[in-house]
């Protein structure tokens, strides 16, 4: 075939521009054990010059650092294939070897699991041979690729309702057939709008009507050339048709129609990636795929990324720097601002990455850690919120193509111990939502125009009601939109928060209504409460913390300690095991990029300078005796006993001091 698109891919392209048929999904498989039972993991990035020349030994220092999983690059942007591709380019050093199969066949050698990092968002030999598969702004601009944007000749983002979508299949194929365990695809994939003439005539055969943007493009055809048979059916509708509340009713950003066609691609992202997946799976049935989500965490930006899209994928490739909220607010120079604490942001964006994937651990990754302690607070933190925690390795500097100068062991060692010893009690365990908070698109949706108001009404709310559950330790969970409106509620939820009530859809209101009917306790914030204002959210953080324990009762387990401590619980559907995460704060350093003749120890919020909070104390886990008979408690990462006692309603559990994270473990009596 060569390396050019020829006749194979031709046979399956999208005849005409059209849709192709949708392809009934596979359903999303549970993770493997390997993957559940190795919640920190290891990532490294380099050129295909440092593989070929460097692999092994790169594979050695991580491998001795404690991993025995590694996300590695295999396809990086705008470059040939690393193995000899039937489409497309092939990498010059590639073309008379397999460098594909020697990183995967060597990592597999030494005991090892591949995620191969494969960026497909861009593909330099297919942009000049096909512009038309360019993917369009709503304004009709190329989309740039994001990694490209200080380019002088940036690389632009593939359209998937383009040829290119079959392009990228027949790649996934060939690395099924190589053994590659995951494939992991990073950043969004399609800007939230496309524009171009495949999308445009997509969209028209979907929805039998005109496409809402009148751009500078070359006409489509009329509809009737579509098969009607190739429509897509939307699931849910995620924005109320014509009522931003901007007012704003024209084709801009942000408008009715702007999410019309955002919907529509992220319809086209789940369609797509199921069906990658199942043609990847008919080679290697227990390849999956671990698919980025962006900004999802944040939820400022990105509406193609929806709920229902991290619901069908096996686990989203995230990052430990994803504030739910964004990095700043747009009030955050107003005198009576209430700042939100970085850790409970981030904490909030995990858990609702978490949550959207029904509880799958996410993938994280974890970048710029050069110190032990560093590497112990962040993967503390991650493995904690139900995430794997993936730390980023930089073994080789690439110019120099000589090691660095730092112990990865040292530094990663003691992380990767933590992590055998708590990964196997996390393993297929699941939060315990008692309390859930319903994060809403919809509502995020109609102000998306206006990040005053978004922060007002959105961020502020969910984020102080999120705190107020967290800091006194009561078990939290989040709900999506879609699991809400199709009456998705665990059966151990006993509270449901409702930030937005008077802006839930029809289904919503419906799957409230019949949960209070059943005695769940719904709160209802009020809409238009300064949550934002310092002065004030003290109090209404009480207030709900009140209101929730007054009307809900005690939770049936109960955890006290420092407010700046987090608690998650997580119960295993088959033993009942009950696995308890404690994590200090990790809101008082930051992670920090190396920069141009900058020392990131420089930095005041660098772990090294950063004033470090005071150890947990006093902290207990008491366990109605109903809801768990307890009979071992041990706590994983010291290795120790706890001691207990006898209560009224159960058992009272002591939790030694500690300064980064304690995991206790609680076997039901009898196992």
């Amino acid at each position: 075939m060569g390396r050019n698109l020829g006749g194979l891919l031709l046979a399956v392209a999208l005849g005409g521009g059209g849709i192709s048929a949708v392809v009934t999904a596979a359903s999303v498989q549970g993770l493997p054990d390997w993957f559940e039972g190795n919640r920190v993991q290891a990532h490294n990035e380099h050129s295909i010059e440092v593989a070929v020349a460097k692999a092994p030994f790169i594979h050695d220092v991580i491998h001795d650092a404690g991993a025995r999983v590694l996300t590695r690059i295999i396809l990086n942007a705008d470059e040939g294939a690393w193995w000899p591709s039937a489409v497309g380019e092939t990498h010059e050093l590639a073309r008379d070897r397999d460098v594909a199969v020697e990183l995967i066949e060597d990592l597999h050698g030494r005991g090892m699991k591949m995620i191969g990092y494969f960026r497909m968002m861009s593909d330099a030999q297919m942009e000049r041979t096909h512009p038309d598969w360019i993917c369009r702004d709503w304004d009709g601009g190329l989309a740039v690729e994001p990694r490209g944007r200080r380019r002088k000749t940036p690389p632009h983002v593939l359209c998937l309702h383009s040829p290119y979508k079959d392009y990228i299949k027949t790649r996934l194929v060939e690395l099924a057939h190589r053994g590659l365990d995951v494939v992991y695809f990073d950043s969004w994939h399609m800007p939230s709008v496309c524009a171009c003439e495949y999308t445009r005539r997509a969209y028209e055969a979907a929805k039998g009507e005109r496409f809402p943007f009148a751009v500078d493009l070359p006409e489509t055809p009329p509809v009737s050339e579509f098969d009607p048979e190739r429509r897509i059916v939307d699931g849910f509708e995620t924005y109320a048709p014509g009522s931003p509340l901007t007012g704003e009713s024209g084709p801009g950003q942000y408008s009715a129609a702007y999410f019309k066609v955002s919907d529509f691609v992220g319809e086209t992202l789940k369609r797509t990636f199921r069906e990658w997946r199942e043609a990847a799976r008919e080679v290697k049935p227990d390849m999956f795929f671990a698919i980025g989500s962006s900004l999802y965490p944040c939820f400022d930006t990105q509406p193609h990324m929806t709920d229902d899209f991290l619901e069908i994928i096996d686990t989203s490739k995230t990052e430990f720097h994803k504030p739910f909220g964004g990095a700043k607010s747009p009030l955050a120079d107003e005198p009576d601002f209430a700042e939100p604490a970085w850790d409970v942001q981030t904490a909030l964006g995990w858990a609702w990455t978490r949550d959207s994937c029904e509880g799958r651990p996410p993938l994280m990754w974890i970048p710029y850690v050069t110190e032990e302690k560093e590497a112990r607070y962040s993967s503390g933190a991650a493995v904690g919120y139900g995430c794997v925690a993936s730390l980023a390795f930089r073994v080789i500097n690439r110019r120099a193509m000589e090691p660095y100068d730092l112990d990865h062991r040292g530094v990663f060692g003691s992380s990767f111990e933590v992590g055998q010893k708590v990964s196997p009690h996390l393993a297929h365990a699941r939060v315990i939502p008692w309390a859930v908070l319903h994060i809403s698109e919809r509502a995020r949706n109609r102000r998306l125009a206006d990040e005053t108001g978004l922060w007002k009404d959105v961020f502020a709310p969910v984020l102080g009601a999120f705190q107020a559950l967290k800091e006194d330790h009561l078990p939290v969970a989040t709900l999506t939109d879609k699991a809400l409106a199709e009456g998705r509620i665990d059966p151990a939820t006993k509270v449901l928060v409702l930030p937005w009530p008077e802006e839930l859809s029809i289904g919503q209101r419906r799957t409230v209504a019949d949960a209070e009917k059943r005695g769940l306790v719904v709160v209802r914030l009020d809409h238009g409460a300064p949550w934002h204002r310092a002065s004030k959210k003290g109090g209404l953080m009480r207030g709900l913390v009140e209101e929730v324990k007054v009307r809900a009762g005690r939770p049936p387990i109960r955890i006290s300690g420092p407010a700046a401590m987090h608690a998650v619980s997580y119960r295993h559907p088959e033993s009942g095991k009950l696995a308890v995460c404690l994590m200090n704060s990790w809101g008082w350093y930051r992670t920090i990029r190396p920069g141009p003749g900058t020392r990131p120890e420089d930095s005041p919020l660098h772990i090294s300078r950063a004033q470090e909070p005071s150890p947990c104390r006093d902290v207990t886990i008491e366990i109605d005796r109903e809801w768990l008979r307890a009979g071992s408690v041990r706590e994983v990462i010291d290795e120790a006993v706890l001691k207990t006692e006898e209560t009224p309603a159960g058992v009272r559990i002591h939790v030694p001091e500690f300064q980064i994270n304690q995991c206790v473990i609680v076997e039901k009596e009898g196992r």
